[in-house]
């Protein structure tokens, strides 16, 4: 969870991608719960959401429901 745990998260990351990490530069700040969602209308967010619910499975669209405003857990379970 990078919101509590950035940098232990960030090495992980880095080293299952088998990347060495940078050395000349800092990360730039996380910033939790920012979001994105002034980027999009509510019509193109809603047609992202569809999207990926199709293209996940149950299990997939359990994790990333939340991110969609989803919080009904059959829903969430749903493959759709």
């Amino acid at each position: 969870d990078y919101s509590t745990r950035f940098e232990d998260v960030t090495s992980h990351l880095v080293d299952f991608l088998e990347l060495e990490p940078a050395s000349n530069s800092a990360a730039p700040e996380f910033i939790a719960k920012k979001e994105y969602a002034h980027y999009y209308s509510e019509e193109q967010a809603d047609a992202i959401a569809a999207l990926v619910k199709e293209l996940s499975t149950k299990q997939t669209w359990k994790y990333l429901a939340h991110y969609f405003g989803e919080v009904d857990s059959d829903s969430a379970t749903e493959n759709h």
